[in-house]
């Protein structure tokens, strides 16, 4: 069955004026904070003026995200921030990118995530084996080079070239000089 313009309409304008529901979004992040708050109390577990202060957190982040009023507790979100930024990097293995983009989910400080600074790395150039440069030759011994590198069974003739007719000229011109 085919249905009407005005059906159709009535379908988008219902969609339109309809509220969005948060609550399955605010549930999913109200179970993020459980989680980290209980593996911080997990690490605290033996000091109890620590447990105290991830409860006082805890509470805070909950009222908070409710959209009730609370009191930020600002020493005990910098603790709370640094306990999970430990907890993160060194017990999940995450990297410190990962940890500070979990702390600002759970709107607590990134300040207390320490920066990674860029080790500067070698140079491919500064790798490179550089050969002394050798002393300059001396006429004859540059006369001498030349003569045994282009002489001998090094180049097959297979009829001169004017390169080689020059090369042969200033071979004999050299074996004259001697």
């Amino acid at each position: 069955m085919l249905k009407t313009k005005t059906q159709i309409s009535d379908k988008a304008q219902a969609r339109k004026s309809a509220p969005i529901d948060y609550t399955p979004a605010v549930d999913a992040v109200e179970g993020l904070v459980r989680w980290a708050m209980r593996l911080a109390v997990n690490d605290v577990r033996g000091w109890p003026e620590g447990r105290e202060r991830v409860h006082n957190v805890k509470r805070y982040l909950l009222k908070s995200l409710r959209g009730k009023p609370a009191r930020a507790p600002s020493d005990d979100l910098l603790f709370v921030a640094g306990l999970l930024a430990r907890i993160f990097e060194s017990e999940l293995k995450l990297p410190l990118s990962t940890v500070a983009q979990m702390l600002g989910e759970l709107e607590l400080p990134t300040e207390v995530v320490p920066r990674v600074v860029a080790q500067p790395t070698a140079c491919p150039l500064a790798m490179i084996r550089r050969y002394p440069t050798p002393p300059p030759r001396t006429a004859e011994e540059e006369a001498k080079h030349w003569r045994t590198f282009l002489r001998g069974d090094r180049f097959e003739h297979h009829g001169d070239s004017e390169d080689e007719l020059r090369v042969r000229r200033v071979m004999r011109a050299f074996d004259t000089a001697d």
